[in-house]
Order: C-alpha cells, then structure tokens, then sequence
C-alpha cells in the first residue's frame, strides 16, 4: 500500500491570501493628484505666491476672501456628502483619489478662514489719546449720484474728532462747503484738491485741521482717479497724502491698475527727516494683492496693526466680514503707533468710512 499523500490540493479553497497590489503607475497618478491638490489650495489661500493677485478674475475673487473660505468648506462639505470616501466599497485608488479631492477643498475653505481670523476685524483700541485721527472715506459724490451730502461729512468729521480727512470722489467746492460747516463750529480746516481728468470720479479732496500746523499742496504722481499731497509749513507735522488708485477694470487696464495701486504705496514711504508720512483713501486693493505686500520700510497698514484687517470697507450694503478691506490708512510705524482703527457707515455711498487713531511714538 502507497503512503497518503502529503500534497495540497490546489485551488481557490488552498490558495493563499495574495496581497493587492497596485501598478506603478496608479501610484504614480495619487502621488500627482495629491501633489496637484495641494499646489490648488496653496494657490487658493496664497495666490500671491504664485503670483496670481494680480492675475484678472482672481484678484477679484481675492478681495473677498471670506467667500472663498464659506465656498471652500461648502464646496468640500458637498463632496464629502456625495463622494462619501468612507464607504467599504471605495477601496484602493479610488477612496484615495476621493479623499484628495475633498482635503484640497476643505483646505482651501479652512485656510482662507484662518487668514481672516488672524487679521480680525473687532478688536478693540489700544488705551491712550490720539495725537492725530484720520479718516479715509470715498464719498461717491462725483458718481451719477451724489451719495453723500455736506451734512453728514460735516457729521464724520465732528462725530470722529477728525484732524486729517481724506475724501476721494469729492469734488472741491463739496470740500469747501464742509470746511465753511466746520469752521462755524470754530474748527478751521485747510482745503486741498485735484482732478486728474474730465471723469467726475477722479477729484480728490483732503482736508486737514488748522491745528495740526499750516500745509501747502505739493506734486503728486498719477495714481488715476487722483492723488493729494501735502507737506507741513514751519513745522514738524507728517506729510499727509489722499489717494484714489485706479478701479481693477477692464477700462482701467490690469497693469495700469497695478501700476496705481503700487504708486499710492510708494507715497507712503518715510520721509528724509524722519517726521512720518500719512496715506489715507481708496487703494482699490486689499493687503493681498501684490502691490499691496511690498511696503515701504517700517510702514503699517494702520487696520492690519490695529487687528482690524478684515474688517471691510466695500461695498458698504454688506456686513464687514462680507466686505473687501480696499480702504487704507498706511503710516510711518516708526513714527507712529496705531491705537486702533474702525469704519462708519456713513451715507448712501458704497464705501465705508475707515477712521485711524495715531499716537506719536515717544523719541
């Protein structure tokens, strides 16, 4: 008789377990999804970084970064909901590919999200009196309608204790008759102006308190709608400039804009005899937008020092965290500490007020 055979007979019940495995290649495509994945969402929340702020459609949708943050999570709450990666029957390169896609959208949600957390747009002054209020407010009078009347800038200035007022779109006789208002409340205030072209939207106006020292209008560069400067007489006061850069339109012209918005920073720069230089007005960009990140030496954005950079300035129908922050107090941070900063609503025009507490920093 034989021995009993020791062999196993073969198929599927004696087959061992055969690891998955997956092809070079299939990896290779999770390895760039991922890759690419992660790029979109850095671009998303940075694009700065890849230099697209100024790249036409996303420098739009850059200056309202708590929408991209709502639409992120939004977007990639819905695809959690559809693509459900959790599912026993998404194995493999699938539940993979799944699980990126929904990653980069929820990032791009959460990071934009943080973005405008860090910069805050409630925070409160810092204790002490301000040597110096400036006011920054686009009042939409040279438009098709006049959106703000004498009385009420007449308001603002007195409601603020304003001593430097900037007024983009302000023609110089609305300007006059508000500094006439003030002085009957025995507050005088000197009137400058200019208009860079026929369009009603590119008068500028500043107004500046007799108290703060006598001034005297110098050159200013083009900046499109209208630029103010202005240079202290017989004393030691801040230079003190209005700014209105050109719109991000098409009309405009997406390098002309740029070139604008970079010309109005640039007037901030600090002066020879270290007295401070003040720009206050309608930038018509955000601290995103390249133009914006590459500021002079030692100057501030006096609402992104204050933990104010969120708050928004544009268009005033909408809440403040919905607003784009393109109102700017810009100031000499070695000649100036920020005390804090807030906005008014103030009238029909589509611009908040942006109002700046300055201190002068002991020497």
């Amino acid at each position: 008789m034989s021995a009993p055979s020791t062999s196993r007979t073969s198929g599927p019940a004696g087959d061992a377990p055969r690891p998955t495995r997956r092809s070079p290649a299939r990896v290779a495509g999770l390895v760039l999804l991922a890759v690419a994945g992660a790029l979109l969402a850095a671009a998303a929340i940075w694009p700065v970084w890849f230099g697209l702020s100024t790249v036409p459609g996303v420098l739009h949708a850059l200056s309202f970064r708590s929408f991209i943050a709502v639409g992120g999570v939004a977007a990639g709450l819905l695809a959690l909901l559809v693509l459900r990666p959790w599912r026993r029957t998404a194995t493999g390169a699938r539940r993979w590919w799944q699980t990126i896609v929904v990653t980069s959208l929820l990032a791009v949600g959460v990071g934009n999200a943080a973005v405008v957390a860090g910069r805050g747009w409630a925070t409160g002054p810092v204790a002490g009196e301000p040597d110096l209020v400036v006011v920054g407010f686009n009042t939409q009078i040279g438009a098709e309608r006049d959106a703000t009347s004498v009385d009420e800038l007449v308001a603002l200035v007195t409601d603020t204790g304003a001593d430097v007022v900037s007024l983009p779109e302000t023609p110089r006789e609305v300007a006059d008759q508000v500094a006439a208002r003030l002085a009957e409340q025995d507050r005088g205030f000197q009137v400058f102006s200019t208009r860079e072209s026929r369009r009603p939207t590119s008068e500028t106006s500043l107004l500046v308190a007799e108290d703060v020292g006598p001034y005297e209008q110098t050159d200013a560069p083009d900046t499109v709608l209208g630029t103010v400067r202005a240079r202290p007489v017989g004393h030691d006061g801040p230079v003190l400039v209005a700014v209105h850069a050109g719109s991000p339109v098409r009309a405009t012209g997406w390098d002309r804009w740029a070139a604008s918005v970079a010309t109005a920073v640039a007037q901030a720069a600090p002066t020879v005899d270290g007295t401070g230089t003040v720009v206050v007005g309608d930038f018509n960009a955000t601290v995103d937008h390249a133009p914006m990140r590459d500021l002079p030496d030692g100057v501030v954005d006096a609402a992104s020092a204050a933990g104010r950079g969120a708050e928004g300035t544009w268009p005033s129908s909408r809440p403040v965290l919905l607003a784009s922050p393109i109102d700017h107090v810009l100031v000499d941070g070695n000649t100036f500490l920020v005390l804090g900063t807030h906005t008014v609503r103030v009238s029909d025009s589509d611009h908040r007020a942006v109002v700046a507490d300055l201190a002068l920093r002991a020497p």
